[in-house]
């Protein structure tokens, strides 16, 4: 659809064209001559039978599943027409995914070079180039997208070269720029809000506890505490002795105003907790939050706006800690079975909690401040009127 709105608006700006073209929702057709531009639906079945002339394909990476490769076999050129192809405009994709892109791009270097980054022969002809050949393409833009993207997605994207879907969380560099070597865990600050992660496992993998809360002054996410737990399959992880007495003890230490946790093994102590006042919110680990978290995370730790205490075993977790790319996104994983990055998780749904939750808190007025707005007359009396609402109502 993408492709023939760009179709559709050079042919509406175009006199020529625009004259001679009949343009609908998802087709533009050419009286003079028959010719017709229809958006084809991303269906193998109800593309049999087309015979195009010419069939464009946007972003052929994507072609992983079985109905696109099927929707590829149905668009096969016409033998019986004149003039029959496939055009083909990509991105590299993921090495072990985009097998069909993949496998023409291999074809398409095995034949003869007949220009720079230009192949021609068996019945393919395939410009692929690394080198950036728009002309806005320049250093400046280069450098940017280094500094906005992954490694191996600058390398895919900016770059055309098909990497691996999975790739290094982080840049140890960032997070040791976040590491305020000032910083520590906080025993208590019963007026602080924090925001606390649990990823939770009864068997195998780690659990981890991570509290952040929001820094007005610094204007960034701050860690706050951490507990780390190792089951293990002869010694399985007691939650009630672990993960809800760490919990409580934050309550009474902290002004918690959120406990985000998977449901799927914490149904029964999150009840419970409930009942005792701990404000639990069910945050299930879907493809769609872990992409979440885990883009927020990258964020905040890329841009340095993340304030982390020296910690051996949590950097240890990030130094470990991957991306996997997958058709719905990114999320944090690990190499190696062994290893744990499960307070890399915690931290993610924490400082994710801690981001949306500043936005809904209401800003702190002292009297002190109130009264110089008074005296300084730079508000309206409607401003003025809402700013002594906020100071009687917040209290933290």
């Amino acid at each position: 659809m993408r492709v023939f709105e760009m179709i559709r608006r050079i042919v509406e700006v175009s006199p020529l064209l625009r004259a001679e073209a009949k343009v609908t929702a998802d087709r533009i057709s050419f009286a003079a001559t028959g010719a017709t531009i229809t958006v084809l639906a991303s269906d193998y079945a109800s593309a049999a039978g087309a015979h195009p002339c010419i069939s464009v394909l946007d972003e052929l990476w994507g072609y992983t599943s079985e109905r696109s490769r099927r929707l590829w076999d149905e668009l096969i050129p016409v033998p019986t027409r004149k003039i029959s192809c496939r055009l083909i405009v990509s991105h590299a994709g993921f090495e072990g995914e985009s097998a069909l892109l993949h496998e023409l791009y291999q074809r398409g270097l095995a034949q003869p070079e007949i220009a720079p980054c230009l192949h021609a022969g068996d019945g393919l002809l395939m410009f692929w180039s690394h080198e950036p050949v728009a002309p806005w393409q320049n250093e400046k833009w280069r450098a940017e997208m280094r500094r906005s993207m992954r490694a191996n997605q600058y390398l895919r994207m900016a770059e055309n070269r098909f990497v691996t879907s999975e790739s290094t969380f982080i840049d140890m560099a960032w997070w040791d720029a976040c590491v305020d070597p000032g910083a520590h865990l906080m025993l208590a600050g019963r007026a602080l809000p924090v925001w606390v992660g649990v990823d939770a496992s009864v068997k195998r993998d780690s659990t981890a506890i991570v509290a952040c809360s929001w820094d007005r002054v610094a204007n960034k996410v701050r860690m706050v505490a951490h507990r780390i737990f190792q089951p293990t399959r002869a010694d399985p992880l007691d939650f009630e002795a672990t993960i809800e007495n760490t919990l409580l003890e934050m309550r009474a230490r902290f002004r918690v105003r959120e406990v985000r946790f998977d449901p799927y093994q914490m149904q029964s102590t999150a009840a419970r907790l409930l009942k005792r006042g701990v404000p639990m919110v069910e945050f299930a680990q879907s493809p769609a939050n872990l992409t979440e978290a885990s883009q927020n995370l990258y964020e905040l730790i890329k841009g340095c706006n993340l304030i982390a205490y020296a910690d051996d075993q949590i950097r240890l977790a990030v130094q470990r800690a991957i991306a996997v790319e997958t058709p719905r996104g990114w999320r944090i994983a690990k190499e190696k079975q062994a290893h744990r990055i499960d307070v890399v998780v915690a931290l993610g749904m924490a400082a994710l909690g801690a981001v949306g939750g500043i936005a809904h808190m209401p800003i702190r007025i002292s009297d002190a401040a109130l009264q110089r707005i008074r005296i300084s007359g730079l508000f309206s009396a409607r401003a003025r009127q809402e700013a002594e609402f906020n100071m009687h109502r917040v209290r933290f």
